[in-house]
């Protein structure tokens, strides 16, 4: 068989494009390499040692606890709401302007679309554009319900263009069991 052959290495032209890339990775791979900066210093993006990165979220969208309610008398008084599921979120509905619902609700355990009111369920919802509040609904208690939502439409406020996150915080309290007051966060 006649192969033709490459006049810069004086092979095969499979060889001599595989001795070029070769050459090219070994050039490169010190500049695909992240650094991982000293302990005890400023990485070049501004975040101390310690410092958790602002893109880093440590609480999720949605938080949920199951709850039991301490009841005295026979078998025949419990209910649906005996066992409750407690839920709090923070979500996204608009799909071009941002639009964000901050909600906390209360539910029988068994059937998660039953409604069960406790002493008191409140929300506050807040977001920032561009690290720069936008709204804060300041905290909204509602007595004997199952529901407490804060909605908020961003005027002219575009996902794909801002930078945004919307924070909810919750508040559940009933009697013989507690209060619940977890946070939750959301970005688009």
């Amino acid at each position: 068989m006649n192969y033709r052959t490459c006049p810069v290495f004086g092979g095969h032209y499979i060889v001599s494009v595989f001795a070029v890339l070769v050459l090219l990775l070994s050039a490169t791979s010190g500049i695909v390499r992240a650094q991982e900066p000293p302990p005890d210093t400023e990485s070049p993006l501004g975040i101390g040692p310690g410092e958790i990165p602002p893109w880093v979220h440590l609480n999720p969208s949605n938080v949920e606890r199951v709850v039991s309610r301490s009841k005295k008398g026979s078998v025949s008084s419990l209910s649906l709401c005996d066992t409750m599921w407690w839920d709090g979120y923070t979500h996204q509905t608009g799909w071009y302007e941002a639009r964000w619902e901050h909600r906390s609700q209360s539910r029988a355990e068994s059937d998660h679309s039953y409604p069960c009111d406790i002493d008191k369920i409140g929300v506050r919802g807040r977001a920032w554009i561009n690290n720069d509040l936008e709204y804060d609904s300041k905290m909204q208690k509602s007595p004997n319900s199952a529901d407490k939502v804060v909605e908020k439409q961003l005027d002219n406020v575009f996902c794909w263009s801002s930078d945004i996150y919307a924070r909810s915080n919750h508040y559940f309290e009933e009697a013989g069991i507690g209060t619940w007051e977890p946070t939750t966060d959301n970005s688009c």
